[in-house]
This record gives C-alpha cells, sequence and structure tokens, in this order.
C-alpha cells in the first residue's frame, strides 16, 4: 500500500492519505476505507474518509497505527508525525517547531534544496523591505547605510545574512557592474509548509503596524478601521471587493516610474463576533 510519490513531497497529509487510499483502490477494488480503518487502529469504517475530508483529525494512537501498519522508514515516521502535527496545529506559534522539525529530514532537503532559505526569507520581515530598497533609485549596498533607512531596529549582521540569503534564493541577482538587483518583482509560493512562515511574518509586520503609531509622522501614514453589522452569508462579496481594490493597488505600485521609498500595507477584515458562535466552538 502506497502513494504514487514520496511523502516527502507532500505539505499536507490529508493530500497524502487521499493518494494512498486512491492508489490503494486501483491495485484492488475490493480496498475499502473500513480496511484502512482497520490499519489505522479506528472502530469507525468512515472515519478516514472524515479525516481525508478535514472533518477529523489524527490522534497520536491513529499516527503510530499507521506508521506501522504503513512500514514506514525512521525518517518517513519522523516526517510523517510533524506533517501531521503541523496541518493540525491551530496557532501560528503551534506550527514553527513542527516545520523546523520536517526541515531537518535529509530527504526532503534533498527534494526541496532551497526550503530552509525561502522560510527564512518570509519568516522574517525585513527581508522583503531590503529587497525593495534595492529596487530604489540610490541604493547602497553598504549595511549601515541600509540601516539607517529602515524605521524599525535591525542588526547590520541581519542585514549581510538576508542579502546572502536573497542571492542564494534568486531573489536577487548582480549586474554586469557587480551591484545587487532585482531578480523577480514579486515573490510568492504555493508550498504550505514554506507559506506558515507569512502567516509568522503578518504577525510581526502587523504588530509594527501598531507601534508605527507612535514612532511615524502622522502624515506619512494611515490608519483607519471602521466596525459593522453585516451577514455572514453576503461576505464574499465583501471580500471579493477587497480582492479588487488589492489588484487596483497592484497596478497602481506596478505603473509608479519613480518609488522613494518601502511601504507596508495591511487591509485587516475579522469577525468580532458572530452569531452562533457558541455553537460553532462546540464542535
Amino acid at each position: 500500500m502506497t502513494s504514487n510519490k514520496p511523502i516527502f513531497e507532500y505539505d499536507d497529509f490529508r493530500a497524502f492519505l487521499k493518494d494512498l487510499y486512491e492508489s490503494a483502490k486501483k491495485e484492488n477494488s475490493k480496498f475499502s476505507f473500513r480496511y484502512f480503518a482497520r490499519i489505522g487502529g479506528s472502530k469507525s469504517p468512515s472515519f478516514f474518509k472524515q479525516v481525508i475530508e478535514g472533518q477529523r483529525n489524527l490522534t497520536a494512537r491513529h499516527i503510530d497505527n499507521l506508521i506501522r501498519n504503513l512500514k514506514f522508514t525512521d525518517e518517513e515516521a519522523y516526517f510523517f508525525k510533524n506533517l501531521v502535527q503541523l496541518n493540525q496545529a491551530k496557532t501560528v506559534e503551534e506550527k514553527q517547531p513542527f516545520i523546523l522539525k520536517i526541515q531537518q529530514s535529509k530527504t526532503y532537503q534533498q527534494l526541496h534544496p532551497l526550503s530552509l532559505e525561502q522560510y527564512d526569507y518570509l519568516v522574517r520581515w525585513y527581508c522583503v523591505p531590503i529587497r525593495e530598497l534595492v529596487g530604489l533609485s540610490g541604493f547602497s549596498e553598504d549595511p549601515q547605510w541600509i540601516a539607517k533607512q529602515l524605521n524599525f531596529p535591525i542588526t547590520e549582521s541581519q542585514i549581510e545574512t538576508a542579502i546572502a540569503e536573497m542571492l542564494k534564493l534568486g531573489i536577487l541577482t548582480r549586474n554586469e557592474h557587480n551591484q545587487l538587483v532585482q531578480k523577480q518583482a514579486f515573490v510568492g509560493t504555493d508550498d504550505r509548509i514554506i507559506s506558515s512562515a507569512l502567516a509568522k511574518s503578518h504577525q510581526e509586520l502587523i504588530k509594527m503596524g501598531a507601534e508605527s503609531i507612535d514612532r511615524i509622522p502622522r502624515e506619512d501614514r494611515e490608519i483607519l478601521g471602521v466596525t459593522f453589522t453585516f451577514s455572514q452569508a453576503n461576505m464574499a462579496k465583501v471580500k471579493a471587493s477587497i480582492l479588487e481594490f488589492r489588484k487596483e493597488m497592484m497596478d497602481l505600485i506596478a505603473s509608479e516610474p519613480n518609488p522613494d521609498a518601502v511601504y507596508q500595507f495591511h487591509l485587516l477584515l475579522f469577525p468580532l463576533a458572530q452569531l452562533g458562535s457558541e455553537e460553532k466552538e462546540k464542535k
């Protein structure tokens, strides 16, 4: 009973179990979720179907049973266990140690050679503004000069490390005059493991946004907020408007001919209260 690709290529254990089930079903049409439940140590024949669909979570007992009955190697077992815990973790802080453990896998490192550098790039708030500074006219690679341009404290050592990592990732490169230049305008990732770093970065940047109230002159910032009531059923319309505004912002940014500053922009939308929240919490 094996998946079509090694477990180290997955960033979601549910996707791995789904592929595992489908692969076994192709080999033997009689294979069922009932058998899957048996090797996973569950009495409910539909348990793993619910796990794959995100309705249930694995317990330590289920994980151990799967590792034993699927005959995982020690490295596969270590990866699988931490991937499950990462995917089932609820908070950003809970996720971080499992990401670091996953990245310790030698096979994972071979399949994702730049994983650690990508994670470090996304999780450190100062990497992105340094990259943006590189694109400005008058940029100097001098760490002391860069530190003076940033409105939040950073060491020269951090700057040197950030530049080295961005060169390794190909985010920055050097031109014929050995000057730093941006190799690509925007950086993103669809890898769940690496993208978890974005949540950590957002937390840090949002805290810095609060600090900017005292640190940055009023004329150089804009902080607005509105509290309103709306139907949850129509919230998709509000989110669509936000995405459209984001697109307009990106078009405006791309058309700016003479940028001379690096800005951080966050637009937050989240429920402060919801009818029925108590019932949802019980589930």
